[in-house]
C-alpha cells in the first residue's frame, strides 16, 4: 500500500483513542517516513495503545525516525515486545538513539529487526555497548545486510565476552564483516559457555585457505546445526582438498 506519513498520523489517532484494543500491527512497504514514526511513537507513549507487536518493514525511516520511535521504546507506558524496522534507512547514528533506548530499565522490547538498514561499526558499538548495560532486556536482534566490519565485530566480541549481553539470539548474515568474524567472535564464544546461540550465516565469506575455512567451521561448530550445514557446503566447494586435514574430520565426526 502507499499509507504515507499522514495515513499513519489517522492511525495512530486511532491506537490513542483508548477505545482500540488492537496488539499486532504490519504496517511494511507503506512509504511511511520520519513524520509518520513521530505519530506512532506519540500514540504508543500515550499509555492508550495496545500494541505489544509493531512491523514497519520497507518503509523510508530514517535516523530521525529512528530518533522518535527510541522515545517511545524507553516509555514506561510503552507495550510493545516486538520491533520489526527491517529494509529501512537508519544508520550509525539511528542506532544510538535505539541503543539509548533499550538499555533503559523500563522498557519491555526483547524482539529488534534492523537488517537491510544502513547500520556499520559505530551503531553496532552503541548497540552492543547497551546490550551489556545490566539493564538491557533483548533477547533476539538481527542485523543482517548492514554496513558491519571487522571493527563491529570487534564490538560484538567484546560484548559477549564481558558476560552481561542480553542477547541470545543474533543474526548477522550479509555484512561487511567477512572471515575475520570467525576468529574474533569464535573466541569470545568460548569463553563464554553461557550464550548458547549466536547466527552468523557466511553467506558472502569466500575461504581463501584451509585456515580461514577452518575459523568459519570452527565458529559453525558453535551455532545452530543450519550453521554448520552450510559451514559444510563452503567445504564441498573449497577447491583445496582440505578434508585430508584432521581438524575436518573432527567436524564431520560431530556433525554425523
Amino acid at each position: 500500500n502507499q499509507i504515507g506519513d499522514e495515513g499513519v498520523r489517522h492511525i495512530a489517532i486511532a491506537l490513542e483513542s483508548g477505545k482500540c484494543v488492537l496488539t499486532k500491527s504490519n504496517l511494511s512497504g507503506n512509504q511511511i517516513g520520519d513524520d509518520g514514526i513521530f505519530h506512532l511513537a506519540t500514540a504508543i507513549k500515550s499509555g492508550q495503545c495496545s500494541l505489544t507487536q509493531l512491523y514497519l518493514y520497507e518503509n523510508i525511516i530514517g535516523d530521525e525516525g529512528a530518533r522518535h520511535m527510541a522515545s517511545a521504546i524507553e516509555s514506561e507506558k510503552c507495550s510493545l515486545i516486538m520491533l520489526g524496522l527491517g529494509a529501512n534507512r537508519i544508520g550509525d547514528e539511528g542506532a544510538r538513539y535505539l541503543a539509548t533506548a533499550i538499555a533503559s530499565d523500563i522498557r519491555l522490547l526483547t524482539e529488534l529487526n534492523l537488517e537491510s538498514n544502513q547500520i556499520g561499526d559505530e551503531g553496532a558499538r552503541h548497540i552492543f555497548t547497551a546490550s551489556n548495560s545490566g539493564q538491557c532486556k533483548l533477547k533476539t536482534l538481527y542485523l543482517n545486510h548492514n554496513r558491519i566490519g571487522y571493527d563491529g565485530a570487534c564490538h560484538i566480541a567484546t560484548a559477549i565476552e564481558r558476560g552481561q549481553c542480553s542477547l541470545n539470539q543474533l543474526e548477522l548474515r550479509q555484512n561487511a564483516i567477512g572471515n575475520s568474524v570467525g576468529e574474533v567472535i569464535s573466541q569470545a564464544l568460548h569463553q563464554r559457555q553461557s550464550i548458547r546461540v549466536v547466527m552468523v550465516h557466511y553467506v558472502t565469506a569466500q575461504p581463501r585457505n584451509a585456515e580461514e575455512l577452518k575459523a568459519l567451521l570452527m565458529l559453525s561448530s558453535r551455532c545452530r546445526w543450519t550453521d554448520v550445514v552450510q559451514a559444510i557446503v563452503l567445504a564441498a566447494t573449497f577447491e583445496t582438498k582440505t578434508t585430508a586435514d584432521p581438524w575436518m574430520d573432527d567436524l564431520l565426526e560431530i556433525v554425523i
